[in-house]
């Protein structure tokens, strides 16, 4: 959790309050903590003070010398300590607030990232105290352990309070399911009849034993049993499975024994594993870069995807996971965990992308990088185009002819140095591309020129879905696998592909492909190549200039 530390004062025992910038009416303080720069005593009524101020007179309760006032917002719930520590329990502009039911477990799961305890004295009253302050209007509440179900019937107690301090928040339960085994449990669970309950159930293999090894318990077939159950009572559920390498190379198997066993679940996600607690322990036995497993994920989720199960992958970024699957992707890390490397600055994604665990910093995958941001080149000046050297001595009138009045796409066209030298020559060329500046630069050359054969529009590239509609394929300066993907489906057969990647430079090796990557793709897609040539690598990495022809 989220933790500031000071300087305690005249603090004896643990204090839970509500965090209030603003100040109370005295009649409402008793639950409140007021936090107030400069201050130097507590006015009366409130249950302990923060401030940044080093020097605290009076007898009351207070934690001072504390830098970082910016942290609080109005409505949060933070529990004070003797150390000075100010622990949030609830933070009122995140999505991701959770009530920890207990650390105890009746599992023992080799990754668990919080490993459990053995014993421990009743949380419940103290969490009814924090469900009542939390604010009236948070949409979701999780409810986590350890395992929950071992409170027992006090797990309904809290759902109940919930439901009557925040009616409008959902709920996700996160369990082993075991407990719900039980009938009668589930039975009870179902006669809170709460209006938004999510269970999320981890299972982590197909094969029983496989199961049961991960999570150090024989407890497989009385979850499977606790999912009927839930399913009796028309819970919603969503089983979970974190992806390391004793998991990954089951997850389409997994899977599939999902949809044909639990066709009434509500939701299938797929977690990138957090290295912490015992996963750290384990690392070795555990870790996979989540790149080597993005074809056997892919598979998994396309396969619940395709079959109408709402599916979605957790914690990952967005540059490593395939092209496919990255609308599944969802940030579900908790704010104070979340975190981005160096490498993603300036990157495209970002504000989609969850980043990664703070833990995961040393243990992240290698393919992790920016994926830029495209400029176009400037435009020509004074009408003078400057044409890569590659094209003008291999794209010849020769080859052209042989194309038999080819339909030519530019992608992307930037200004149009390349779709003005085609044009220019006759042929009918289609340019696109995202930056509005540079469309309009060609619709307005196009116009002066009157080049009715010349077609441009912007589209995003990355989402191109058109199939077979051009002879030649132009892909200059700019290069990703999803583009080289869409692109090279866009080549009737018998066409040609034009590639130049970006030189490698400075740093930018990051964007380019990979030794070998561009060309056994295209023989993987049945091009031919005709040219191709990559430049000396660097970190592995390569510039390529290469022809191909698409083979029928």
């Amino acid at each position: 959790m989220k933790q500031i530390n000071g300087t305690a004062f005249n603090i004896e025992s643990d204090i839970l309050g509500r965090i209030t910038l603003k100040g109370k009416s005295i009649f409402n303080r008793k639950d409140e903590i007021l936090v107030k720069a400069d201050a130097k005593d507590l006015p009366s009524g409130y249950a302990a003070l923060i401030t940044n101020s080093e020097n605290i007179s009076g007898g009351k309760p207070c934690v001072g010398n504390v830098q970082t006032l910016d942290d609080f917002n109005e409505g949060d719930v933070v529990l004070i300590n003797k150390r000075g520590e100010i622990v949030f329990l609830y933070e009122i502009r995140s999505m991701h607030n959770a009530i920890f039911a207990t650390e105890r477990c009746n599992h023992r799961c080799i990754m668990c990232p919080q490993p459990p305890v053995a014993e421990e004295e009743d949380k419940t009253p103290f969490n009814l105290k924090l469900i009542s302050l939390i604010d009236k209007n948070t949409v979701e509440v999780g409810i986590t352990g350890g395992e929950p179900t071992l409170i027992g019937d006090k797990l309904f107690d809290l759902i109940k309070q919930i439901q009557k301090y925040q009616p409008k928040a959902g709920i996700s339960l996160l369990t082993n399911g075991v407990k719900f085994a039980d009938k009668s449990y589930a039975m009870k669970l179902a006669m809170c009849k709460h209006h938004d309950l999510q269970i999320d159930v981890p299972i982590f293999s197909d094969i029983a034993d496989e199961h049961n090894r991960i999570v150090g318990a024989k407890t497989f077939y009385k979850t499977v049993q606790g999912l009927y159950n839930l399913a009796l009572f028309h819970q919603r559920i969503g089983p979970r499975i974190v992806v390391h390498k004793q998991t990954y190379k089951r997850l389409p198997q997994l899977a599939d024994y999902i949809y044909h066993n639990f066709p009434f679940v509500s939701q299938v996600a797929f977690l990138q594993m957090e290295t912490t607690g015992n996963a750290d322990t384990n690392l070795d036995e555990l870790w996979i870069d989540p790149y080597d497993y993005n074809e056997e994920l892919k598979q998994a989720v396309l396969l619940l995807a395709n079959r109408g199960i709402c599916t979605r992958v957790y914690n990952a970024q967005l540059c490593v996971l395939p092209y496919e699957i990255r609308k599944f992707a969802v940030n579900a890390i908790s704010d104070w965990k979340d975190t981005y490397l160096p490498e993603c600055e300036g990157c495209k994604l970002r504000q989609q992308c969850g980043g990664l665990f703070a833990s995961n910093q040393k243990h992240h995958s290698a393919h992790i990088k920016p994926e830029l941001k495209y400029t176009p080149m400037p435009p020509p000046v004074d009408g003078n185009t400057t044409i890569s050297p590659f094209l003008e001595k291999y794209l010849t009138e020769e080859l052209l002819i042989q194309c038999n009045n080819p339909i030519i796409y530019d992608v992307p066209c930037g200004y149009g140095r390349h779709l003005q030298w085609l044009a220019k020559k006759g042929y009918e060329v289609h340019g696109i591309d995202l930056d509005a500046k540079a469309l309009n630069f060609v619709e307005e050359w196009k116009e002066q020129h009157g080049m009715k054969r010349v077609f441009i529009s912007k589209e995003d590239i990355d989402r191109l879905k058109i199939q077979s509609c051009c002879d030649i394929m132009l892909n200059i300066h700019l290069y990703s696998k999803e583009i080289l993907k869409v692109l090279s489906q866009m080549v009737k057969f018998n066409g040609l592909f034009v590639i130049e990647t970006p030189e490698i430079h400075g740093g930018n090796y990051l964007e380019l492909p990979v030794q070998g990557e561009v060309g056994e793709y295209l023989k993987s897609q049945r091009y031919e190549l005709m040219i191709y040539e990559e430049s000396v690598p660097q970190k592995g990495h390569v510039s390529v200039k290469a022809i191909a022809r698409k083979l029928a």
